[in-house]
């Protein structure tokens, strides 16, 4: 197709939609600093560990030129979080999933360290992990304290498909997740650090973190 430079490559797949499979051992065993938004920063200035939990079309691009990444000296990937609501079609959800399984099996070729994508809607939290092998450990979603509920959701899926105590890193969300992450043993990585402000808003947050444990 005119513009894309995607490779014409099929990769190996063990499930019936031919989502590709992740190789195990090219997965993050931690989170490489400095860890950045795609598009948030000049791709001359190089980045551990780079994200696309922002607008599809800010990484639409990185889809027709999977190489971008590359070329900015990244060491880690998390996978690409095309949109999907619990209203798209399961054909969407499946392109949007085949989409960013081939892109993170074709950055491991080229050796860099991957991140599972959880941030998915509820209702396909059960096909999320096609193509991730049993007992991956590297996995991410993107946290809001108006709906932190799901992370619980995610790490729960996480914990079921590696089998033991996964890494579990939380990008985004304000002092609720924060503590949230802090009480549970994840990753939290602040969207920016003007959210460790220490707002007015901060005691609400902990008495409705406390509510919830009881």
């Amino acid at each position: 197709m005119k513009g894309y430079t995607v490779p014409d490559i099929i990769w190996p797949s063990s499930n019936e939609y031919g989502i590709p499979d992740l190789l195990p051992d090219v997965q993050a065993a931690a989170m490489v600093q400095p860890f950045e938004k795609w598009g948030d920063q000049a791709r001359t200035k190089p980045a551990g560990t780079y994200h696309f939990y922002t607008d599809d079309y800010k990484f639409e691009n990185v889809w027709r030129d999977p190489a971008q990444p590359l070329r900015a000296g990244v060491q880690a990937l998390v996978e690409c979080n095309f949109s999907a609501g619990e209203n798209s079609p399961l054909a969407v959800w499946l392109w949007d999933l085949y989409r960013k399984r081939w892109l993170a099996r074709y950055w491991q070729g080229c050796g860099v360290k991957i991140w599972v994508d959880l941030n998915v809607p509820d209702r396909f939290l059960d096909t999320a992990l096609l193509g991730v092998p049993q007992g991956w450990r590297a996995y991410c979603s993107r946290g809001k304290d108006c709906d932190f509920e799901h992370l619980f959701r995610e790490h729960e899926a996480a914990c079921n498909h590696c089998g033991d105590k996964p890494l579990f890193l939380v990008y985004g969300g304000g002092s609720l997740v924060e503590n949230i992450c802090l009480k549970q043993g994840w990753i939290f990585h602040p969207e920016n650090m003007h959210l460790k402000d220490g707002r007015a808003m901060r005691g609400l947050q902990l008495r409705l973190l406390e509510a919830y444990y009881g």
